[in-house]
């Protein structure tokens, strides 16, 4: 699927091993969320991963004091992507809910 069929596309913070982050490109194509070192729209680049959202149980949104993240459910895994912002998370919840409406539940975001 190329950049103009894009669904919704931005910078999430992806955990790398136990205690670092990396800033990544993540662009949600359908099903599909592909994540890349940058915006391919700019740099042509193949994707570094991929997650198919056919096996997501839930997405929510989960914060803290200072941080937002986007939490992705599968029968194997807990991902969280950390925002930029609560209304950028808010937005990455919106379209991945969009996305996967038949699998997805959706759980009502904290007061």
């Amino acid at each position: 699927m190329n950049e103009s069929e894009a669904c919704h596309g931005g910078y999430l913070e992806k955990r790398q091993g136990v205690r670092s982050t990396k800033k990544l490109w993540f662009q949600l194509n359908g099903r599909e969320l592909n994540y890349y070192k940058s915006n391919p729209a700019r740099e042509p680049q193949s994707p570094k991963g991929s997650i198919n959202l056919d096996g997501v149980q839930t997405v929510k949104r989960t914060s803290t004091q200072t941080h937002h993240f986007v939490q992705i459910t599968t029968a194997k895994d807990t991902l969280r992507l950390k925002a930029e912002s609560a209304s950028a998370c808010d937005e990455w919840v919106s379209k991945l809910h969009d996305a996967n409406a038949a699998t997805i539940h959706r759980i009502p975001k904290p007061p």
